[in-house]
């Protein structure tokens, strides 16, 4: 085999199996109101997540098992972790999170400013969910949902 050949397969086969990119964002003061004005007038979920929560990690799984290849579901996932856990937070989302999900994490604002600018009756129990349908109305859950139930809500914010 030549030196180029054998050089060609190698870079190819290094590209195996590296994670894409994570464009992970820092969410600060004022970036989830805009966050949502932008998605206005679709439905979108909204997730909030940790590396120190177990739950977390299970429920970004079924994201992914539910939409698969689905590109019109519109989902965000935001870490509650400060810049100092950037790499971890980067780690687990490229293992467990869709890939079509946006990724945000808590940046140098302070925390309970970010949890109070997004729900001020949120006490920062994960993993929380906010269901945003096209008119606007927003359904709070704690917890892992039941998949049946994401299910329904993906085929219904999917238009199918």
């Amino acid at each position: 085999m030549s030196g180029r050949l054998l050089g060609a397969l190698l870079v190819l086969l290094g590209g195996l199996g590296a994670a894409q990119a994570v464009d992970m964002k820092a969410l600060e003061g004022g970036d989830y109101a805009a966050l949502r004005a932008q998605r206005q007038g679709r439905p979108h979920a909204i997730v909030l997540w940790s590396v120190s929560c177990a739950p977390c990690l299970g429920e970004m799984a079924l994201w992914r098992k539910v939409l698969g290849e689905r590109r019109d579901v519109d989902l965000v996932l935001i870490a509650t972790d400060g810049p100092e856990e950037g790499e971890a937070v980067r780690r687990l989302f490229e293992r467990y999170a869709p890939s079509q999900a946006e990724a945000w994490q808590f940046g140098v604002t302070p925390a309970r400013r970010l949890r109070y600018e997004i729900d001020p009756g949120w006490s920062g129990e994960l993993p929380r969910a906010y269901f945003v349908e096209a008119d606007g109305r927003v359904t709070a859950k704690s917890g892992t949902p039941e998949e049946a139930a994401l299910r329904a809500w993906v085929a219904k914010a999917g238009g199918r």
